[in-house]
């Protein structure tokens, strides 16, 4: 249920579209949260999700116009190249590492901003420097991302049967699942350990 409950707390956040950002970056500390604490730490759904919206929606809106642009020049790039146009040698290829390498660096670039520790132009800087200290965990989930939208951009019908479930379930359980790859080696606050030694 608590994934439900975040899913349709995120998807709510998203609507005005300029704050889909700040929706990102609270769903993930909330999920983070739930990660290294579980059950340990006293956790309610529309309370921490909405306390940490608001607390990221300054910064949420930047960050919204950013990806949108980011995502939408990779997206005009596939289609231009997927169009059959004549590609110079090698294009194919940079195209691919450069979006590999975009997605490895937002693997820890929106859990290090959700912190409230960095800016964004600092996030970017040490999410670079943690995906790459971590490339193997950061791999890995660029290529479960990079997998995920290939099967549904050239299988229309999986991208159709997976609608209601990313409607239910499907962002919460997403982030949950790649945030956990990498949730042991994102740097911890002093406070983080004090909680945890205060609780076991």
């Amino acid at each position: 249920m608590t994934l439900i409950f975040t899913n349709i707390m995120f998807l709510l956040g998203c609507l005005p579209v300029v704050t889909i950002g700040s929706s990102l970056l609270a769903l993930t500390e909330v999920t983070l949260d739930r990660i290294r604490y579980g059950s340990e730490a006293p956790f309610s759904v529309f309370p921490d999700f909405w306390k940490a919206y608001k607390r990221h929606l300054r910064r949420g809106v930047p960050l919204s116009i950013a990806l949108v642009l980011v995502f939408g020049a990779l997206v005009l790039d596939f289609l231009w190249i997927s169009s059959g146009q004549e590609l110079f040698p090698g294009l194919f290829g940079l195209m691919g590492a450069v979006t590999v390498i975009l997605l490895m660096i937002l693997s820890y670039y929106l859990p290090l901003l959700s912190t409230g520790k960095y800016s964004l132009w600092d996030g970017v800087i040490a999410a670079f420097f943690e995906s790459f200290a971590h490339w193997g965990l950061a791999l890995v989930e660029a290529v479960l991302v990079i997998g995920a939208v290939l099967l549904c951009l050239y299988i229309p019908n999986i991208f159709v049967s997976m609608i209601p479930v990313f409607l239910i379930i499907g962002f919460s359980l997403c982030g949950r699942i790649l945030l956990s790859l990498i949730a042991d080696t994102l740097p911890r606050d002093e406070d983080e350990e004090e909680y945890e030694e205060e609780e076991f």
